[in-house]
């Protein structure tokens, strides 16, 4: 089902594997189905369905268990539901801290359709209908943060201070209920990688430090499902690395354990790792809560075996990992310790097709790996005749440090592939048709029909959520054309292959957001933005930017011509030269998008009125100082990124900018305009308003000769006036119907500085033809001088 249909079926509920709709009982009857879905069926069903299975029948969860006692607004405990259902059909589970407070956020409009009402913060279990896609859990990013699920069991614990022997941390809600259910104390994680209560903290989340310093655990225990060591037959099959989802259970387990260890000593507290031991148990649990649904019988061995370390374990394969030491036990009972084990533990998966572990290439000789491609040669390809090497440059902070790291194909010679890894490496090497530029941030494709995309993914999840920062932001940079800042954004991340204006920031003052703008939209495009000086846009090597979707300038001034121009053409070019030192340039696809930021509001390029390319926005000073304000821009991208994929344009595309011009000209853009007017234009546009003002006159006609004669501009060459006449003024010669230029008597409008009068002079030429409303910007009014009021003076006699 592509997204133009399930963005018809948005408003049903529906199961597309079965083809069905979804529909309360007395409403299968009168169900009318929706154009093009005809062939579809109607099935009865209720949004309760799924919670009555997994809630009350698998958990045997009463709704007198079903109750948490928190604290309200006003500081008295009341009870609340832990698990709910929602109108899809999805189960609620209900976010509450250890001391008894629930998590709440202000839902923004930034839907169609929505409120501002505060809204209890939930984890969601989508229906299975409704998770066929993979995604089982709605997390709520950016909402709250992250956090663990406590029974209300474990509360009332903490709140009496019960010593606790071994605390043991799962992944999975259902998991930890069941857990505490049959007299295990667990701590239930959102997933295997949310340990902390936030994204990239160093630190445990707090409340297992509070939990274990309060009731004075004496050992906790990672415990992981039954199939962590399993390996992605996706990834066999796409020829990734297999090692991925192993060790990623492996490392995620370290990763708890080091960030205990940070909080606490080796005399304090004893860490232990687990798992299900599924392949020696009938019917192979995978969950702890399956395990002890399946074995209820063992229920009590069970628990024994998750609070005591020592004696037999039948259930669950444990080691301590205090030590370093006792941390290769992971790796080794995960067999990723050795090509070899790793293979002969799966080998009835991956049988005799070559396949990648840790980095490595191996192909079966004799029923045994044998490396094929080294990791390290792996980063080498040959792109035509050249070589290349891929690799990860650093991204430093401020501060200097390491925030991520950027994919560059950085040029290597032969002859450094073979001292550093011998000749025989060489016909290893990826070989690749050429270079192409296809950008793409919903379809992206590394590899298109033998040539390598130098445009890169940037790997967004997008997920509904709220993004007040990033709204109020938006709203500061375009102001009243928000709305059109937002089909920008739209169209930079849903048609990167459309062209749009030039994106212009300007502002003499400071602590405008200029910056911040460049930065955050390089968070969202990541390597397919380039941050570049005035100079790069001069210099013939254009390899770092030429194909990037956007390339934003800090302290713009492009003072020379020639650079003006090339910006212009290569903001609208479909093709360009890509020019890397020690190469011979070579034509690619290029899609760029210019953003310009400049503190000489007026100055910093010469442009013309007839310059359409050019959105120029006068910045103002943010209003408030809002602390980490990157950081929180950062962590509201996927919903922003979600947002836009669901709503729609406010403008239709007018141009091959999207955009038209008058749409988006500013007074910003005027004042460049006439900043970038030549001394000669500008007296001549002085000089023709005042006669148009002065005489009264709609029109008035003159040739070069008349204005170095009569407007006192002698200085300049008569050809040059009649230059700016036509390029610039776009005034045309009086004509004849017939299109002719011709010649007439005419009068010229003139101030006798003598007498001090208006006067007109004769003319008799192919002159030009000015009219008052290209010229005069704002008309003066004359009104008549009251007449002096009479009178008398009395005489003295």
């Amino acid at each position: 089902m592509d997204d133009l249909q399930k963005e018809k079926l948005k408003n049903y509920e529906y199961d597309p594997v079965e083809r069905c709709f979804l529909a309360l009982p007395d409403q299968v009857d009168n169900f009318i189905l929706p154009a093009g879905f005809e062939d579809w069926t109607v099935k009865a069903w209720s949004p309760d369905e799924y919670f009555a299975e997994r809630i009350e029948k698998q958990l045997g969860i009463t709704n007198a268990e079903n109750t948490v006692e928190l604290y309200d607004d006003a500081g008295a405990l009341v009870s609340n539901k832990v698990f709910t259902h929602n109108q899809h059909g999805d189960i609620e589970i209900l976010h509450y801290s250890l001391g008894r407070k629930t998590f709440k956020y202000a839902r923004n409009a930034e839907n169609p359709g929505a409120d501002s009402k505060e809204r209890y913060a939930v984890l969601t279990r989508r229906a299975p209908h409704r998770a066929l896609d993979g995604k089982k859990y709605d997390y709520a990013k950016g909402k709250t943060g992250n956090h663990l699920f406590w029974h209300p069991r474990l509360l009332d614990m903490y709140d009496n201070e019960d010593e606790v022997e071994t605390l043991v941390l799962t992944e999975g809600c259902f998991k930890a209920w069941a857990a505490v259910k049959a007299g295990i104390i667990c701590c239930g994680l959102p997933s295997i990688t949310i340990y902390q209560d936030k994204k990239d903290a160093d630190e445990i989340h707090p409340e297992i430090v509070d939990f274990i310093s309060r009731c004075k655990v004496k050992r906790v225990l990672i415990l992981w499902d039954g199939d962590c060591r399993n390996i992605s037959t996706k990834d066999l099959w796409d020829e990734e690395d297999l090692y991925a989802r192993p060790g990623g259970f492996s490392r995620q387990a370290k990763n708890v354990r080091n960030l205990l260890r940070k909080q606490f000593n080796l005399k304090r507290l004893d860490i232990w790792f687990g798992r299900i031991k599924s392949e020696d148990i009938g019917g192979q649990p995978k969950g702890l809560d399956d395990l002890l649904l399946t074995m209820q019988e063992d229920r009590d061995r069970i628990r024994q075996e998750l609070t005591k370390m020592e004696g037999p374990s039948y259930f669950i394969r444990k080691m301590d990992i205090s030590t370093e030491v006792g941390m290769k036990n992971i790796d080794n009972d995960f067999k990723l310790d050795h090509v070899n084990k790793f293979y002969r533990f799966h080998s009835e998966i991956i049988g005799e097709k070559e396949f990648v572990f840790r980095g490595n290439t191996y192909e079966l000789k004799e029923g045994e790996p044998h490396l094929k491609i080294p990791k390290n040669v792996k980063a080498y390809k040959r792109i035509g005749t050249d070589y290349y090497r891929v690799q990860d440059i650093p991204m430093l902070a401020d501060d200097g440090r390491i925030i991520g790291y950027e994919q560059e194909l950085s040029p290597w010679t032969l002859d450094a592939i073979k001292q550093d890894h011998g000749k025989e490496v060489v016909p290893m090497i990826e070989r690749y048709r050429g270079f192409i530029n296809a950008p793409s941030h919903t379809n992206y494709e590394p590899v298109i029909r033998g040539f390598w995309n130098l445009y890169q993914d940037i790997s967004w999840e997008l997920a509904e959520g709220d993004w007040p920062h990033t709204k109020t932001f938006l709203q500061h940079i375009f102001g009243e054309q928000y709305e059109m800042g937002l089909d920008y954004m739209k169209l930079l991340y849903e048609r990167p292959r459309q062209k749009v204006p030039i994106l212009c920031l300007v502002s003499r003052e400071q602590e405008t957001g200029k910056s911040t703008f460049v930065n955050w939209v390089q968070m969202i495009f990541k390597s397919n933005m380039s941050i570049i000086s005035s100079d790069d846009l001069e210099n013939q090597f254009n390899s770092q930017w030429i194909v990037k979707k956007i390339v934003a300038c800090e302290e713009t001034v492009l003072e020379k011509r020639a650079t003006y121009e090339r910006v212009k053409d290569l903001s609208t070019r479909k093709k360009g030269l890509r020019n890397e030192k020690n190469k011979t340039a070579s034509p690619i696809d290029i899609f760029l998008s210019f953003i310009f930021c400049s503190n000489d509001e007026e100055g910093f390029l010469k442009m013309g009125s007839e310059d359409k390319r050019f959105w120029v926005r006068k910045i103002p000073i943010l209003p408030e100082y809002i602390p980490d304000f990157e950081d929180k821009l950062e962590s509201e991208i996927e919903a922003f990124l979600y947002f836009l994929s669901k709503r729609e344009y406010s403008t239709q595309r007018s141009n091959r900018m999207w955009f038209d011009h008058q749409m988006i000209r500013t007074e910003a853009f005027d004042r460049v305009v006439r900043n970038s007017m030549s001394t000669a234009e500008k007296e001549l546009r002085m000089k023709l308003e005042n006669m148009f003002i002065n005489f009264n006159l709609n029109e008035i006609y003159l040739t070069p000769i008349d204005v170095k004669e009569h407007l006192k501009m002698n200085r300049f060459e008569e050809s040059y006036l009649e230059k700016i006449f036509v390029n610039n003024l776009k005034v045309d010669r009086k004509r004849t119907p017939d299109g002719k230029s011709k010649v007439f008597r005419y009068e010229i409008p003139i101030y006798n500085s003598v007498t001090g009068t208006m006067d007109y002079a004769k003319g008799h030429a192919r002159a030009f033809v000015f009219k008052r409303e290209d010229f005069v910007t704002e008309d003066i009014v004359y009104e008549a001088e009251p007449e002096p009021e009479e009178t008398t003076t009395q005489l003295p006699f």
